[in-house]
């Protein structure tokens, strides 16, 4: 019955924010991990399960939204990874959908579900199907949404990642830590990760990387073993961006090198660049009169009114 409810679930309309390489993920239990005085921090990632603290929860109602109460104006997306015990409580669910509206987060990264290695297989994909349906609801109620790819076997990974592209989903998010944590103990965990690097880039337009991570090795893996067209917008500023991240990472920053890293980022943002449009049309089709004419080129693309 639930396999058939996910192999019909319809399209949905999915539009998610861009997202810098990085986002940082914060407890509202830790004031700490949102202190980020001057740095040049655009996207943050609530850990949900901090609302199940009435007191926390009160003092984001009372300040009228999530932005107020972390005083970011930036994006806020709440993260639907939470403990197992909470995650199949069917209240859990229509109470995140309820909190991420009332407190105007930006986005959602939905559904989670427990698919282990160490559970039952069948109990795994049942896990499965659930969340997918469930990631289904919270885009076809409105909330942008980045879907969880989920998996540990290959065909669990391609049917979740090709079952999220089907229904409209192609911003995808890995939960990255639970094998980053056990890689170097387990084999096998690395043959998982390597089965989503497989399989993400073929069904997702836009991956994001979630992980709690306290060593910057783990960035460069992904760096070192996802595979991106060479060439396109996305590579290259992905490129542009990990080059300043490896040259500053674990330093304390001056105020100088924060402006130099604002730059940087201004220099590589989100959306492809006029810039860039024009240098690829000229390089592919040299006979196209309008290759160079920017101004041309950003009215094509929504970002200058036409007279």
């Amino acid at each position: 019955m639930l396999a058939s409810e996910v192999k019909n679930l319809g399209t949905v309309k999915a539009i998610t924010p861009e997202l810098p390489p990085v986002v940082p993920i914060i407890s509202l239990k830790e004031p700490s991990s949102y202190d980020f005085n001057s740095m040049p921090i655009d996207v943050l990632i609530v850990m949900f399960e901090d609302f199940f603290d009435e007191e926390i929860r009160s003092k984001v109602e009372e300040a009228g939204d999530i932005h107020s109460y972390l005083n970011f104006d930036g994006k806020v997306l709440a993260s639907s990874i939470m403990p197992d015990d909470i995650i199949t409580q069917e209240e859990a669910f229509y109470y995140f959908l309820g909190t991420v509206d009332k407190l105007k987060f930006d986005g959602a990264i939905a559904w989670d579900s427990p698919v282990y290695v160490d559970i039952p297989l069948y109990d795994s994909w049942v896990n499965l199907l659930m969340g997918l349906k469930l990631t289904h609801e919270v885009a076809d109620w409105g909330m942008p949404v980045y879907g969880l790819a989920k998996g540990n076997v290959d065909n669990q990974i391609r049917f979740s990642t090709e079952t999220l592209a089907r229904i409209g989903i192609t911003s995808m998010a890995l939960h990255a830590s639970e094998y980053m944590m056990v890689r170097k103990e387990d084999s096998t965990v690395m043959q998982i990760l390597y089965t989503y690097f497989g399989y993400l880039p073929k069904y997702a337009q836009t991956v994001f990387w979630e992980i709690h991570f306290n060593s910057p090795e783990l960035i460069d893996l992904i760096h070192d073993e996802y595979d991106m067209l060479p060439g396109t917008w996305k590579a290259r500023r992905f490129e542009n961006l990990y080059e300043t991240y490896v040259k500053y990472r674990g330093k304390k920053l001056t105020d100088e090198e924060i402006l130099e890293i604002r730059n940087i980022k201004e220099e590589n943002p989100p959306k492809v660049s006029a810039e860039w449009i024009s240098e690829k049309v000229r390089e592919l089709f040299p006979s196209i009169e309008w290759g160079g004419d920017l101004e041309r080129i950003k009215r094509m693309l929504g970002r200058k009114k036409s007279k």
